[in-house]
């Protein structure tokens, strides 16, 4: 059976288990903890910069704009060349777009031909391996919060003319061709297309484990406003985990 888990020491891979030495030059991870560090709507973006030979591009500056990874670049002209999901075993074509980072304990990008051969022709633009979060056999009921808040604004404006200057500089140049009357408004634009954006993140988790049942509830609400006024992302997620480990009779 296919499975995805990251140990200390060993990478599981489909159906092989090797020692993660072995794989260093074709094995990228991306641990729970870097995925926290900078909030985002969309957690593929926190693939950017941090695995090398992977690109993350962003279709347009929207807060809902799609986002496609890339590894090691394109390989076809006419088809997709997105890698193949693997979420906690199972293949997909949603990919993470729909994942709540705190929900991701891990994210391993495979690389080479070799370690995603196991995957067949679906593994030629590469494999992401994500691993979500589980509960504990044995582990006490927990609640954990998450929340951040996030203020973004244009870094810098275009200096352009006062309705005033405009009217100035227009009478110079054609003079009695104008009309009469050229109106007295003075809006700036782009005071009324962008503004200061407030947006906020929250997720609570419940984790625990009753006798051979590990359990992990959690609920998510994204809040994600651009800078320009029409622009904004609204996102709910949740997630139920359960494990169950059957016991051996004999018979």
């Amino acid at each position: 059976e296919a499975d995805a888990v990251m140990l200390d020491e060993v990478v599981t891979i489909g159906y092989a288990t090797v020692k993660k030495k072995d794989l260093t030059g074709s094995v990228s991870s991306v641990n729970s903890k870097e995925l926290a560090a900078v909030p985002i709507s969309d957690v593929t973006q926190a693939l950017s910069g941090k695995v090398a030979g992977v690109q993350v591009i962003r279709s347009q500056g929207s807060p809902d704009a799609d986002v496609s990874i890339k590894v090691r670049g394109g390989t076809s002209i006419t088809q997709s060349n997105e890698p193949l999901y693997i979420i906690d075993g199972v293949p997909t074509k949603s990919g993470m777009h729909e994942l709540n980072g705190n929900d991701i304990e891990s994210i391993q990008v495979l690389k080479d031909a070799a370690s995603a051969s196991i995957y067949g022709s679906r593994a030629s633009n590469g494999v992401i391996i994500i691993t979500t979060k589980k509960g504990k056999n044995g582990q006490a009921p927990s609640v954990s919060y998450n929340g951040s808040v996030s203020f973004s604004k244009t870094q810098k404006r275009y200096d352009v003319l006062s309705g005033d200057e405009y009217r100035a500089y227009a009478n110079q140049l054609w003079g009695d061709k104008l009309p009469a009357d050229l109106g007295t408004a003075n809006t700036d634009w782009q005071d009324q297309i962008f503004r200061t954006a407030v947006s906020t993140d929250h997720h609570v988790s419940i984790n625990g484990g009753f006798k051979n049942l590990p359990y992990r509830v959690s609920l998510g609400y994204t809040d994600d406003n651009g800078i320009v006024k029409t622009s904004k992302f609204e996102r709910y997620t949740a997630s139920v985990s359960l494990e169950a480990s059957l016991d051996k009779y004999d018979h």
